[in-house]
């Protein structure tokens, strides 16, 4: 269920997207929320 990049097909476990609203652009994190 985790958002994936659509050109990019390799799966990251410890990567997930964080949006941001002011500049409008999808910027991906190295840490899990949820492990972090």
């Amino acid at each position: 269920m985790a958002a994936r990049p659509r050109k990019n097909n390799i799966s990251i476990p410890n990567l997930y997207p964080l949006y941001s609203r002011k500049v409008n652009k999808v910027y991906w994190r190295y840490k899990h929320p949820i492990t972090g």
